[in-house]
């Protein structure tokens, strides 16, 4: 089959190589000069099952600033009536019936990506900045009670987790600030840390030495379904070209080329800042990463490199990264590892980011057919991207396939939201 794929980030790249891999003739369109400069470019890199799950409790608040705690959505500036529709879905979403199937089916897709993304390492012998295990911080007994339901469901599921206390969580990650409060933790140890732009250079590597050809600095401008069967993925300036399936991996972008098709693809563009620096001193450090409860920055170490990452806020996509979220990742980092990182002086290298994840107002990803004859969905990870890419690779794949698939993918398709 041929197929195009829209996104060279790592859901794109993962996804390029697992159907080249099949044996499918594959293209990656890319509107930027090189892959993963978007949101896979240097988010937290938190990877595994179990971490994005609502350790905080289901509420959703937003408002402004994005600096409170639990599952908040920070704004800033006065949305318009769109985005205020938008907002209040995903608002209300934490008390839909449905609420517990979603987070089965997202837990569900993070198992079989991480299934997916350890077979690649080992069969590839993949060479980047990666460890094993991660602990969420848990900083009063009141969060270690609304950490108790998450729990239960990691167990139900068969995900192993471990309840730690202070001590245990600190013998686990000893450069953990002595002073700073700890009422306990919880382990991931299957969960980890790996960086995301590393790996998809990688496998984008992996992709084109098996066929798979990238395109990149040709944005696209439309998906045109054609008489025969198929789609034409047309760019300006360039020839149109005839696929049998085109897939859509290009996060919020994907909104504008289904809009000429009567189709609204209800995806927001939420920011998160990250503050990559080199390590001052490798004891101070993180060992492998934690997951701050109270407020959801992780801290991580990336090889040389310390990255603090957090923040959820709807802003502008080319605004620059916002200072108060900035402020509170260093704070984070100065309140659990002061002695980490050089973010300052001479030869700090100090990056500041700042990304866009495509965030759904209700449940997992949309992956899988649309309405539109030859025109497939793989959008809306949210801050889980990177966690979830091989996975929905994987539910692609078998949906092409028309084999028995390897997980129940219901749940992802696009009719769910009329698509």
């Amino acid at each position: 089959m041929k197929v195009a794929i829209i996104g060279a980030g790592v859901v794109g790249i993962a996804a390029a190589h697992r159907l080249t891999e099949q044996g499918h003739s594959v293209t990656v369109f890319e509107r930027a000069s090189r892959a993963a400069e978007g949101a896979s470019f240097a988010p937290g890199g938190l990877v595994g099952a179990g971490w994005h799950q609502p350790w905080r409790g289901l509420t959703r608040g937003f408002g402004q600033g994005s600096g409170r705690p639990g599952t908040r959505l920070g704004l800033r500036g006065w949305p318009g009536p769109s985005r205020w529709a938008w907002l209040w879905k995903w608002r209300f979403h934490s008390t839909a019936p449905r609420v517990d199937d979603d987070l089965a089916a997202f837990h569900a897709l993070s198992v079989r990506s991480q299934d997916v993304m350890n077979d690649l390492q080992d069969r590839l012998q993949l060479d980047h900045d990666r460890s094993e295990g991660l602990l969420v911080l848990l900083r009063t007994r009141r969060e270690q009670e609304w950490a108790q339901p998450v729990v239960a469901r990691l167990r139900q599921w068969g995900t192993p987790c471990r309840e730690l206390d202070a001590a245990a969580a600190r013998r686990i990650e000893p450069a953990l600030r002595p002073d700073t409060a700890l009422a306990g933790a919880i382990e991931l140890p299957t969960a980890g840390v790996a960086n995301p732009r590393e790996w998809a250079l990688l496998i984008r590597q992996a992709a084109m030495e098996s066929g798979c050809r990238f395109e990149m600095g040709h944005p696209v401008s439309a998906l045109l379904p054609r008489a025969q069967g198929g789609v034409e993925v047309q760019r300006a300036g360039q020839p149109g070209e005839s696929f049998d399936v085109a897939i859509l991996c290009n996060g919020t972008d994907a909104a504008g080329l289904l809009d000429g098709h009567g189709l609204r693809l209800p995806l927001m563009g939420v920011q998160s800042c990250s503050v990559s620096a080199p390590l001052r001193e490798p004891l101070d450090a993180p060992i492998s990463g934690v997951l701050d409860a109270s407020t959801g920055i992780s801290i991580t170490r990336l090889g040389q490199r310390v990255r603090v990452s957090g923040g959820r806020l709807l802003s502008r996509a080319d605004a620059a990264p916002d200072p108060d979220t900035l402020r509170r990742l260093y704070d984070a980092l100065l309140d659990w590892f002061p002695g980490a990182a050089r973010v300052g002086g001479p030869g700090s290298s100090l990056q500041e980011w700042q990304g866009t994840q495509s965030v759904l107002p209700d449940g997992p990803p949309l992956i899988g057919p649309t309405r539109i004859p030859g025109v497939w969905l793989n959008v809306g990870h949210g801050e889980a991207g990177w966690s979830l890419a091989c996975g929905a690779a994987s539910v692609l794949a078998d949906g092409l396939s028309g084999q028995a698939p390897t997980m129940d993918a219901r749940p992802f398709l696009p009719t769910r939201r009329g698509l």
